[in-house]
């Protein structure tokens, strides 16, 4: 799975991410601030943002990095539960099944 460059999460308010030599550069709407993601953290977020469901997601993430399907959900649970784009992605979260496994 390769990630591309800029893509665009569509939720209340469009994420636009940017790829820059340290990382993602995401502006949030809300906050009217400018984050740095790390390539791990963007690659969740693109993968939302390509509408895949929870189990698509999981079985890219296990091919990937090996992890176990209670480590990945662990992983997701922390990453959204203190993001700052919590608010504005919680639909996308709801509509691909991770808010319900999850259990956000």
């Amino acid at each position: 799975m390769e990630i591309k460059d800029v893509f665009v999460l569509d939720c209340k308010k469009p994420l636009i991410f940017r790829k820059e030599y340290k990382g993602y550069v995401v502006f949030d709407p809300m906050g009217l601030e400018f984050y740095v993601m790390n390539d791990i953290a963007a690659e969740i977020m693109y993968l939302l943002s390509e509408d895949l469901g929870y189990e698509q997601m999981f079985l890219l993430y296990n091919k990937r990095y090996g992890v176990s399907e209670y480590d990945f959900s662990e992983t997701l649970r922390d990453f959204f539960a203190t993001s700052p784009f919590f608010a504005l992605i919680y639909p996308n979260l709801m509509k691909s099944g991770v808010s319900k496994k999850c259990c956000l």
